[in-house]
């Protein structure tokens, strides 16, 4: 295939994806957030339809996988019981139906109620590392796409960084976050203040995700 845009290379991710033989929340996930970002683009109009269903469908499977506490588990056959969640998988997961329910789609109310519990829950927890800060910045994020007032959260978060000079998170995503986090709290000043520390050529590596 050839195009002067560069969403011809989601057609092959999209390929790549809808092949991957593993089924857990993180890929259900990637397989359908390349086709959300491309649904509305002209070059993919005749697959819609067929977007719209594989959208649908992962909203659905998502629903069957969340824990009573509002968290999304990693393999569908632990749904219905208290097992401990994979953090970012059900981070992932409810960002992918924060850009669903905001695009138009179906999003269960319950899903996502459920969900910002588990997320108002998660930012109060104690960080010890980056992994911790890395993901309590993105669920404050993600809480904030929610139209929700995070100040109180992200206060608490950063003088815990400013505290723990051992966490290395100012080259990180979690800069990243916290600027968006700023920005949609109309707060630009600190948004480009956090931006400034991220340098990606020089970035930590998140060796999990």
């Amino acid at each position: 295939s050839a195009s002067k845009s560069p969403l011809i290379l989601l057609v092959g991710l999209n390929d790549y994806l809808e092949n991957y033989p593993y089924g857990c929340t993180e890929q259900l996930v990637s397989k359908t957030l390349p086709l959300m970002a491309m649904a509305k683009d002209a070059q993919f109009a005749k697959d819609a339809t067929d977007i719209k269903d594989k959208i649908d469908y992962t909203i659905q499977m998502l629903a069957q996988r969340q824990l009573s506490n509002g968290s999304i588990s990693y393999w569908p056959s632990m749904a219905g019981a208290m097992n401990e969640s994979d953090n970012f998988a059900t981070l992932y997961a409810l960002h992918f139906l924060t850009e669903a329910k905001e695009q138009g789609y179906t999003v269960p109310s319950n899903l996502m109620g459920n969900g910002v519990a588990y997320l108002k829950e998660f930012v109060t927890q104690d960080v010890t590392n980056i992994n911790q800060a890395r993901m309590q910045a993105y669920a404050i994020y993600l809480l904030t796409r929610q139209e929700l007032v995070t100040t109180n959260y992200l206060t608490h978060l950063l003088l815990t960084l400013d505290k723990n000079k051992d966490i290395k998170w100012k080259n990180d995503i979690t800069s990243v976050y916290i600027a968006a986090t700023y920005q949609l709290l109309k707060n630009d000043s600190e948004a480009l203040k956090m931006l400034q520390f991220f340098k990606p050529e020089n970035s930590i590596i998140d060796e999990d995700h």
